[in-house]
């Protein structure tokens, strides 16, 4: 019994060392001093990521993401500061299940995944796949303001290699590249870009545009 009390608390211990923080900084949209803040977590069964969004110092959202070993989603929650709005979804099958809270109004929704993944925070979690020789992949992701709130969309992300980041400090730097946009009608009227650094596939960069501009990493420990 001691042994096994031992051994559980090791990897606990061994687990929670391996924590890294990314920072992301919006950069050349509208926002002022508007960053991610990325807290991920080894577990034994996958991930646990914990993104924060803040703008002026002040809690913008937060979202707390379960990842298994294959890098799918599992279990999700949000909070909005802004809109009142609360989400909590899991994965059951080949569908999301969905309760939201907004405003004190109950919401209950079931997506079907029809066999593609769930990413809720792409491009994170997609580092294997940006090491990979596959050309593109599909993914699903839920919508948590605009026209988009509570509303799920397909995504894809088409591989463009061959292209330089410019950085922060004006350092330029080949990436894995890759094109983002709308698996449907909807990519006439949008599109995006992810970085990834060559040696281990972790985002740099997200081309947004609109009035976002570019999340730039600026930092990771």
């Amino acid at each position: 019994m001691l042994k096994k009390f031992l051994f559980s608390f090791l990897l606990l211990i061994s687990f929670q060392t391996l924590a890294t923080t990314l920072v992301y900084k919006a950069i050349g949209g509208k926002h002022e001093e508007f960053f991610q803040t990325y807290t991920i977590e080894k577990t034994p069964t996958g991930q646990l990521v914990k993104l924060l969004f803040t703008e002026k110092g002040e809690k913008n959202r937060e979202h707390e993401v379960t990842f298994n070993q294959k890098n799918e989603t599992i279990k999700w929650k949000f909070k909005s500061y802004k809109s009142d709005l609360t989400i909590d979804a899991y994965k059951e099958g080949d569908q999301i299940v969905l309760d939201a809270l907004k405003k004190e109004k109950k919401i209950h929704k079931v997506f079907p995944l029809k066999g593609k993944l769930w990413m809720q925070i792409f491009p994170t979690g997609l580092e294997h796949f940006a090491l990979s020789n596959e050309k593109d992949i599909e993914l699903w992701s839920l919508g948590v303001e605009g026209q988009a709130e509570l509303e799920i969309a397909e995504f894809i992300l088409k591989r463009k290699d061959g292209e330089q980041l410019l950085k922060v400090d004006q350092s330029k730097e080949n990436t894995h590249t890759f094109i983002l946009t709308f698996n449907d009608w909807k990519s006439h009227f949008w599109k995006g870009k992810t970085f990834h650094r060559k040696s281990d596939g972790r985002v740099l960069a997200i081309e947004i545009g609109r009035d976002i501009g570019t999340w730039q990493l600026i930092s990771e420990k």
